[in-house]
């Protein structure tokens, strides 16, 4: 599958989902609603990044905090790999204000193009470190070594872990 070809999947798939997530919440009319509870409703509690003010974002000890803490929806930005793979990460490129260099050595902003996810393998981009650098737009963040997970890694972690806390 070409990656044009997965970008679009992954559009399509994204818009089937918010309008999915519209249509199921706006369906209801202001008679029908009148005799629900609140309980009832199922509001959506998102997972920003996972839970992004306490462990390093879209990583998979934050998406497990998020659950942890009430989140039922996780919220994440995905992009394709040089290699075709599907890694989670916010931004095209490693962050230098959160993300180091394999070594631990930081990321200089005039190097950041060299580290544009669709011309590296995932190989690669998984030796990045994420979240051991402190975070100054977060403080209370937890400080640990992590790393971009693929998205296939993630679903199946998330749901080990909620099998285990169910």
């Amino acid at each position: 599958m070409s990656r044009s070809s997965i970008t679009s999947l992954l559009v399509i798939l994204s818009l089937v989902s918010l309008l999915s997530m519209l249509f199921i919440t706006g369906c209801a009319d202001s008679q029908q609603t009148a005799d629900v509870s609140l309980e009832e409703v199922g509001f959506f509690k998102v997972g920003h990044r996972g839970a992004r003010g306490l462990m390093p974002e879209n990583t998979i000890p934050s998406f497990k905090k998020a659950i942890e803490v009430g989140a039922n929806t996780i919220e994440f930005d995905v992009h394709i790999t040089k290699d075709e793979k599907v890694v989670i990460y916010h931004d095209n490129s490693f962050t230098p204000e959160y993300t180091t260099k394999p070594d631990g050595s930081d990321i200089a902003e005039d190097e950041r193009e060299m580290y544009t996810f669709y011309q590296m393998d995932y190989v690669d981009i998984k030796e990045f470190i994420v979240g051991e650098k402190p975070y100054p737009a977060f403080p209370e963040q937890e400080r640990l070594k992590s790393y971009a997970p693929l998205l296939t890694e993630m679903i199946a972690k998330i749901e080990k872990f909620t099998d285990k806390h169910e």
